[in-house]
């Protein structure tokens, strides 16, 4: 809800571009940790932004490391509605996921 709220606030602009980032991560309560063996180490956050306003339209959070074109094929259809031209990087697409997101 928040992400749509703030998408709001800017006029957006006919591009948007999605792309995956991990981040490593430490955790913050050691004994928490340890008392629940807990040992996420990386958390993988893809996004789907305006080039233009620099808004983030969509994200997703992952403690697992899945396949980008799933990812981005899920986001796409998500956002369908309001689909523009999209941009991805070549780990971010299939011609699976390319072909069934613009074949609907």
């Amino acid at each position: 809800m928040l992400l749509r709220q703030s998408e709001q606030l800017h006029d957006l602009s006919e591009h948007a571009a999605i792309d995956a980032t991990f981040y490593g991560r430490d955790c913050t309560n050691h004994h928490y940790c340890k008392r629940t063996n807990y040992q996420v180490q990386t958390l993988k956050i893809t996004k789907l932004v305006d080039t233009a306003t620099q808004s983030v339209l969509d994200l997703h959070c992952s403690t697992t490391l899945g396949a980008n074109a799933d990812l981005c094929e899920q986001i796409a259809r998500q956002n369908a509605s309001d689909l523009r031209p999209l941009a991805a990087d070549k780990g971010m697409t299939s011609n699976n996921s390319v072909n069934s997101i613009f074949a609907n």
